[in-house]
């Protein structure tokens, strides 16, 4: 895919006003692989830790909308495999337990957490995707994808 320069380079000439809008992925179950370790972060409004794992998507199960899908890839310029989405658990009172609860009933890996945690990278599960408003600091509101739920992968 590519860079927003790029972009800019190729699309030069395009008035402003014949930009597409960009369809949201499709909500719906999706096999995904993670990629990579968890990352800490910190949310920037209001400064909550957490951690994020990233999934790659690998298929989509039946309950993705097909046309959306490949409307969105076409719109995109990807293929689903360059798509990745990021799982994110929020500290909280329940925190330890759904980073228990991701570990343990989604991937199968049990153990001590450091080392149950160093073999998320490469393993697959099922993420159900949904769609969430955003507003912008401009007031402007669109549809963001966010990880609503994982399974075990079938």
């Amino acid at each position: 895919m590519p860079n927003l320069h790029e972009m800019i380079e190729e699309q030069g000439r395009t008035d402003v006003e014949d930009i597409k809008e960009v369809p949201p992925i499709p909500p719906g179950s999706y096999l995904c692989q993670i990629v990579g370790n968890y990352e800490n972060i910190i949310s920037g409004r209001k400064q909550t830790p957490g951690v994020q794992f990233t999934l790659r998507l690998v298929s989509a199960d039946n309950d993705v909308d097909n046309g959306q899908l490949q409307e969105y890839l076409s719109a995109t310029g990807q293929k689903l495999h360059d798509i990745t989405i990021r799982h994110t658990i929020w500290d909280s009172p329940y925190a330890m337990q759904t980073l228990k609860h991701f570990l343990k009933d989604t991937l199968g890996i049990g153990g001590p957490l450091k080392e149950a945690l160093s073999r998320v990278p490469g393993q697959q599960l099922t993420a159900t995707i949904s769609h969430r408003p955003l507003t912008g600091d401009d007031g402007s509101v669109r549809l963001m994808a966010q990880v609503a739920s994982t399974a075990r992968a079938l």
